[in-house]
C-alpha cells in the first residue's frame, strides 16, 4: 500500500466493510446505504470521538492510581490528586 491507494481492490473493499461495521456498531443503523464519501466521512468522526475518549480515560486512570497513597510518594500530592480525581468524578455524573 502506498498512500490512501490500497494495493488491490479486496483490500479497499475491506477497509469499506470495516467502516460500515464501525458505524453500524455506533448507532449509524442506515449506514449500509450511505455513500461511499460519507462512509468515509462518518467513519472519520466516529473514531475521533473513541480516540478522545481513549484518552480521557487514560488521564482518567494516571490520576486515579496517582490518588493512592504509597511509600515513594509524599501522601500530600495524593491527597490533592485523590481531590481532583473525586472533582473530576463528581462533574461528569
Amino acid at each position: 500500500e502506498s498512500g490512501n491507494v490500497p494495493a488491490s481492490l479486496n483490500q479497499w473493499l475491506y477497509g469499506i466493510r470495516q467502516q460500515v461495521s464501525l458505524l453500524l456498531a455506533y448507532g449509524h443503523r442506515e449506514a449500509k446505504s450511505y455513500t461511499l464519501g460519507m462512509v468515509e466521512l462518518e467513519a472519520k468522526i466516529v473514531l475521533e470521538r473513541l480516540r478522545r475518549q481513549s484518552v480521557g480515560d487514560a488521564a482518567l486512570t494516571r490520576l486515579a492510581i496517582s490518588s493512592i497513597p504509597n511509600q515513594s510518594v509524599d501522601p500530600k500530592s495524593t491527597k490533592s490528586a485523590a481531590k481532583a480525581f473525586d472533582e473530576i468524578l463528581k462533574r461528569s455524573l
